[in-house]
């Protein structure tokens, strides 16, 4: 994962994730990781993702995604993590706070 852009409007956060494949071999996204996405301890489910979340990926090559979610409130900031399958690797995990 190389870059997470974050927009919300009318209660929907839309993140467009950037991640190139480290792999030696054809992988999709899903295949290398997981998105979690949490607000108030309460996790966010996925309202929409994009075709390129399922495309295959040659090795080395880029690709970005969006995936919406369905937040409560603007008052509790949103957590988003980025879990590699490889448990070698370590989890990435930012803090959103949104505002009005």
């Amino acid at each position: 994962m190389n870059q997470i852009k974050a927009e919300a409007e009318n209660n929907v956060l839309e993140l467009e994730i950037k991640w190139q494949n480290t792999s030696n071999q054809t992988a999709v996204f899903a295949d290398s990781g997981e998105v979690i996405v949490s607000q108030n301890g309460k996790t966010l489910k996925t309202q929409e993702k994009d075709d390129d979340y399922n495309d295959n990926l040659l090795p080395g090559k880029d690709e970005d995604f969006e995936l919406d979610y369905r937040y409560d409130n603007t008052n509790e900031p949103i957590k988003i993590s980025i879990h590699p399958a490889d448990t070698n690797r370590p989890t990435k995990t930012v803090t959103v706070q949104l505002t009005d």
